[in-house]
């Protein structure tokens, strides 16, 4: 299995930002580090990781929404552990962490009635679900 193919933003990431600090943040706190929140190009947003075990980085990134919600963080973090723990793989638990943070974005952005400090999670629950193959 041959390993992601980064563009030149990202590996200068890897090399220079986020590598450096995600393996300085890996150090002291366990085997794997991520990062959320990143953003190489106008419209992207995902995650990066550090498995200092493998010496090994994955990420994901998909849409960026032009809006803002508390929670997403709570949210990306326990679709990650769930997938984790569920038998995916670091990558695998990134591309469902990220994609189901957006998708309870945008069923947040459904909802009129919606406020700033958190976002509709349940409704994206058979989402979640459908990407841990249960």
């Amino acid at each position: 299995m041959s390993g992601p193919k980064w563009t030149p933003a990202q590996q200068a990431a890897i090399a220079d930002r986020g590598g450096a600090l995600l393996v300085s943040a890996a150090a002291g706190s366990g085997k794997t580090a991520v990062l959320t929140g990143v953003s190489f190009e106008p419209g992207k947003i995902g995650a990066m990781a550090y498995d200092s075990a493998t010496d090994s980085y994955s990420s994901y990134f998909n849409e960026k929404l032009p809006v803002s919600f508390h929670g997403t963080g709570d949210v990306f973090a326990s679709a990650c552990v769930g997938a984790l723990m569920n038998g995916k793989d670091l990558t695998g638990a990134l591309k469902i962490a990220v994609d189901y943070t957006l998708e309870c974005i945008r069923e947040t952005q459904k909802d009129p009635e919606a406020r700033w400090y958190g976002v509709s999670f349940e409704a994206a629950i058979p989402m979640l679900v459908h990407s841990l193959g249960r």
